[in-house]
């Protein structure tokens, strides 16, 4: 009963809080279960979740790996819908129900494909894309690599993808590659993108190896520090292009939860968040 009073709170105040930036909820179907073992989850998902549900918010009573790893296997594979998992805990805080329902609100409708914020990008016709890699924690020797690359000339859409590569330990073991390249059309740059209240912020080393284009090296600076506002799953700016950071989450549930190849269908929202 607990839980249900908490979830029509946590609805209620998602309602209120999405209606100002343009988010449109229908009341959602809720479904009170039993107790909380994952073939629970699971078996109330086979039965109502289909291909052209919108959303499937799920409200969990810990962070258990083995729930979260099968309920994300199960929505980003199987039947592959956009998926909101919310700690009961973090609904219950009194006086931050608010602030909490904005920031899933934000997360729910970045997955759904909306555009919650953009910047000014000068040129119409670039594309920014994100890559990062990360070990399965179950597959020996096989990383992830996660590609994301923006597909609007405001770069706020995204199209992702990942692959599966062997990486045999034994042949990394005693190597050491030295490469010594110099060029007189590299640059590089440090940026700090983040103001700190408290100690001191690191700047991020950025290299342009490779320049085809008329920008110039204070152009470059301005438009990295430009894609690092665009990252959905903060208010603000992070410190590397929200590309990257994007590329690193969806590589970080792949290898860690789903350990295989999501569903195409979800490859054009950001549905790792």
């Amino acid at each position: 009963q607990l839980y249900l009073e908490l979830t029509e709170q946590f609805v209620e105040s998602l309602n209120n809080v999405c209606i100002p930036f343009g988010m449109k909820l229908e009341y959602p179907e809720m479904i009170q279960l039993q107790n909380d073992r994952p073939e629970t989850y699971m078996g109330v998902l086979k039965n109502k979740v289909q291909r052209n549900t919108d959303l499937a918010v799920c409200m969990l009573p810990n962070n258990r790996k083995d729930r979260y790893d099968a309920l994300k296997k199960y929505l980003c594979l199987d039947v592959p819908v956009p998926s909101q998992m919310v700690l009961s805990k973090t609904v219950a805080k009194r006086g931050q129900l608010m602030s909490v329902a904005t920031k899933i609100g934000i997360q729910i409708n970045a997955k759904l494909g909306g555009e919650i914020w953009s910047v000014t990008i000068p040129s119409k016709t670039m594309i920014i894309i994100g890559l990062d890699t990360y070990k399965d924690s179950k597959q020996r020797n096989s990383r992830v690599s996660a590609f994301v690359a923006s597909t609007n000339p405001t770069c706020t859409r995204f199209y992702s993808r990942i692959i599966y590569e062997n990486t045999p330990e034994q042949l990394f073991n005693g190597i050491v590659e030295c490469m010594h390249v110099t060029n007189q059309n590299w640059f590089d740059f440090y940026l700090i993108s983040q103001c700190a209240r408290q100690g001191t912020v690191a700047p991020t080393h950025y290299n342009v190896v490779w320049n085809s284009t008329n920008l110039k090296a204070e152009h470059f600076q301005r438009l990295t520090f430009k894609l690092c506002h665009l990252y959905y799953n903060w208010p603000g700016t992070i410190r590397i292009p929200a590309v990257c950071q994007y590329a690193f989450k969806l590589a970080f549930l792949v290898s860690q939860s789903l350990h295989e190849d999501f569903d195409y269908s979800l490859a054009d929202k950001l549905f790792y968040l």
